[in-house]
């Protein structure tokens, strides 16, 4: 047991009550304050030594519910340090731990999952509008087929680094303290290749061109970014593959026009079909779609079609496609023609003119005042 019989809350200053990140953060903090590279004299060992038997007890759920029932003694009944005080090698094995946590520590191969892949796709506006599937090109990267990504020559194997012993890290001291960093010779990897992949320089993967199929869904507009999920990166460390985002770029149209879930274009008619009515075929999104044409009485004219404009990617409902109509005026007539619009025009400068009604106003609850 060590010299100390102070109580170890009371070195930490800490309350009995405190959880494990309260007594982690407060250790990290006076173990470098009281370190004694930064205090050489005899008493900054001894209260780094304190501090350090202190946290071991208390961060040890079991030790620490020893010393909270039956004190030191209880801990001398556990054979709690040995039976005897914490040594200088003791201490500073101790203290890495704080440097495992501020700077990296040990080096640790985890299994993480391949980088992200962007695309940008170019679509036509009948594509966002109506949904398609589109199959793309793209660049990454696959396992070696020559070493099955394993990185060495045909018949060669990995081989343990015999720097670091397969840790990865190694460790030097410089005064008091025991800095770890990456093995030079293995880069970390605590691997040692002696006879690389002459096909992939030992990279473990090589370039692939891919074809995916990207669904694209009714509605999109330029700035979507679609998820295509295992489509990304190879992972270097045998997790799985990343994700490919494919944002969208739609192209103008030549005759319509879209704001939000509602479409434009415009049409030019007849005159006579302005006048008499009649039916006439609108282009939609999908093609064309044949209406009976009322006689029209104003211009100029609008149309409104529900249903034929670009379905709301959040309530699935369809917007409308609005048609602005306009007098086709000949550019040549034949005599005849110029007959009969003269003919026309004395009739309908006789006939009475309509009279225009005039809209009520209504207040601000709806009724007509």
């Amino acid at each position: 047991m060590s010299n100390t019989s102070r109580d170890y809350y009371e070195i930490l200053g800490l309350s009995r009550d405190c959880d494990a990140l309260i007594l982690k953060k407060t250790y990290r903090k006076l173990a470098l304050e009281f370190h004694p590279d930064r205090n050489p004299s005899e008493e900054a060992v001894f209260q780094f030594r304190e501090i350090q038997e202190a946290y071991e007890v208390l961060s040890d759920p079991e030790k620490r519910s020893i010393y909270d029932r039956f004190g030191h003694a209880g801990l001398r009944s556990q054979g709690g340090f040995g039976g005897r005080g914490a040594g200088m090698d003791d201490i500073f094995e101790g203290f890495q731990s704080i440097f495992d946590d501020f700077f990296g520590g040990s080096k640790r191969q985890r299994s993480s999952r391949g980088a992200d892949l962007g695309y940008r796709l170019k679509i036509s506006l009948e594509e966002a509008v109506l949904g398609v599937e589109k199959n793309i090109e793209i660049k990454r990267h696959r396992l070696c087929k020559a070493c099955d990504g394993k990185k060495v020559a045909p018949g060669s194997i990995i081989e343990t680094c015999p720097t670091c012993q397969g840790q990865g890290r190694i460790r030097r001291q410089q005064g008091f303290f025991v800095m770890a960093q990456d093995c030079p010779q293995c880069a970390g990897s605590g691997q040692f290749i002696k006879k690389p992949c002459p096909s992939c320089k030992a990279s473990g993967v090589e370039k692939e061109k891919a074809n995916i199929d990207v669904k694209i869904p009714e509605g999109v507009d330029s700035g979507v970014r679609l998820r295509v999920s295992g489509e990304g990166e190879i992972s270097s460390s045998g997790g799985s593959r990343g994700d490919l985002f494919v944002e969208l770029e739609v192209e103008e149209h030549e005759i319509f026009e879209r704001d939000g879930s509602s479409l434009y274009t415009s049409l030019s008619i007849p005159y006579t079909t302005a006048i008499f009515g009649g039916e006439i075929e609108i282009p939609v999104i999908s093609g064309t779609r044949k209406i009976d044409l009322k006689p029209i009485k104003e211009i100029p004219f609008a149309l409104s079609l529900e249903g034929e404009g670009v379905k709301d990617l959040r309530s699935k409902k369809k917007g409308s496609l609005f048609v602005e109509l306009h007098v086709e005026v000949p550019e040549k007539l034949s005599p005849k023609a110029k007959e009969l619009l003269e003919s026309l025009r004395e009739e309908l400068e006789k006939a009475p003119k309509a009279s225009k009604k005039k809209k009520k106003k209504k207040n601000f609850f709806g009724f007509e005042i």
